[in-house]
């Protein structure tokens, strides 16, 4: 199962930290960028096949510290860019993709 490694930030004893974070690229996991009070969160479902449905993995949401790498990483894992408040979600993802277009460009 192929892994690929996102910054979380997180709020941890008093204190910001940033950290790294494994997520599966296995085709059973699926994330929806979610931005919210001014930042992205990563949300997890996961399909189970014994189920057949697919799960809200919420135990495993966290803020993301850098949207535009977890775009590049993720790829179509993503599948679905939302917000929960009234900000400009039109505007929120047109600037971040542009952020990614111009880390694909430099690299």
């Amino acid at each position: 199962m192929k892994k690929v490694s996102l910054s979380r930030h997180r709020y941890s004893l008093d204190w910001f930290t940033v950290d790294q974070v494994e997520v599966s690229l296995d085709t059973c996991w699926h994330y929806e960028m979610q931005f919210r009070l001014g930042c992205w969160y990563l949300m997890h479902r996961q399909y189970d096949k014994s189920q057949e449905k697919w799960l809200n993995r919420s135990e495993l949401d966290f803020r993301l510290d850098d949207p535009a790498d977890a775009v590049m990483k993720l790829g179509d894992r993503v599948y679905r860019f939302s917000n929960i408040h009234d900000e400009n979600l039109s505007k929120e993802v047109s600037d971040l993709m542009k952020r990614v277009s111009a880390r694909s460009e430099a690299s």
